[in-house]
């Protein structure tokens, strides 16, 4: 069984097949909880009266991705992944127990709390007032509820990520991703301050430590959150991915592979789909091409990754803003040029 939405722009739609029965959303409301309910992501079946059992692949950036926000609206003190606890909670009503995370392109630094909250679990304040935390108001945690009907379901969670951040510390999830979410400098400062109260808030009620396990600062630090309240597992995405999809038979029968993502830079090192395409067509003997919005390695992107050539949108465009207005435009003009 698949969930699945009408856009996407990560992982998920390789993973659906025409066969399954399927889910689609039919309107996403961002990240910000200012949204109302009244607008949130609703689910229909495409045969009314029937309730679903099995698997849904969620992702994340489709609901509370960077993408869907303007400049303006970059600011990790204030988005939540409130909507997509909502899109969770309503799939597991509709029998969906199995459920698959995608990590990537995340708008937030919640923890996944806002997740929680919409699937029931309740944070305190020092005042014992509910509220939604956010990466600003993380520091004001001081009590968990959790829900007893939810904690009572077969509910499983995996979440699918590429990275090893931890949540906290030089290498965690606000001092390298925050900047890109709309952050400053005394932001991040905040927002690890903040993060470092909620982690032994979360880690005393789990009974371990998650501000250092390797993953656990992905997305805002959706790993860390939701393995101390729900026993979220990770899955690394690479691995996922070629798992389901037979990457390696597919690499092994083809005279060309061509691989990328938004930015090469040392992040892509740390387990990323290129650097795990590249290993495979290195076992197997295979050129491997390398497109990308943008190449942060410059020239060493090809010994790195062992490629035949590296290509970036940004060497085409005129400014970040029209490579991704222009994408299409571009890649066509780099397949072009791979097709000689």
């Amino acid at each position: 069984e698949v969930l699945k939405t009408e856009k996407r722009d990560g992982s998920a739609p390789r993973i659906s097949t025409s066969s399954h029965e399927v889910l689609k959303t039919e309107k996403r409301d961002g990240s910000a909880p200012r949204i109302s309910t009244s607008s949130h992501e609703v689910l229909k079946t495409e045969k009314e009266g029937r309730t679903y059992q099995g698997y849904a692949y969620i992702e994340l950036a489709e609901i509370s991705g960077l993408a869907k926000l303007s400049d303006a609206e970059k600011n990790p003190l204030e988005t939540s992944t409130f909507g997509t606890g909502q899109l969770m909670a309503t799939a597991h009503q509709l029998g969906f127990n199995q459920q698959y995370l995608f990590l990537g392109g995340s708008s937030t630094h919640d923890l996944g709390l806002g997740i929680a909250a919409a699937l029931g679990f309740q944070f305190l304040d020092n005042h014992g007032r509910a509220f939604t935390p956010t990466g600003g108001t993380l520091g004001q945690l001081r009590k968990i509820i959790p829900p007893d009907q939810l904690l009572d379901t077969d509910l499983r969670i995996t979440l699918v990520c590429d990275v090893e951040n931890p949540l906290t510390g030089p290498a965690g999830a606000a001092h390298t991703y925050a900047l890109q979410k709309g952050a400053d400098l005394p932001v991040v400062q905040t927002l690890e301050t903040n993060t470092k109260h909620a982690a032994s808030i979360l880690s005393k009620f789990c009974g371990r430590d998650i501000s250092q396990f390797p993953g656990g600062g992905a997305a805002g630090g959706i790993p860390a959150g939701l393995s101390a309240l729900l026993d979220a597992q990770i899955q690394p995405g690479f691995e996922f991915i070629a798992e389901t999809t037979s990457l390696e038979a597919q690499i092994k029968q083809a005279d060309l592979v061509i691989s990328g993502e938004g930015r090469l830079d040392r992040q892509t090192l740390q387990g990323k789909v290129p650097a795990g395409v590249a290993s495979l067509c290195q076992k197997w003997d295979k050129p491997l091409v390398l497109v990308a919005g943008e190449n942060k390695l410059g020239d060493a992107a090809n010994s790195v990754f062992q490629a035949r050539s590296t290509y970036s949108v940004l060497e085409l465009a005129s400014s970040v803003p029209d490579a991704m207005t222009n994408a299409e435009k571009y890649l066509a003009k780099i397949g072009q040029e791979l097709l000689g």
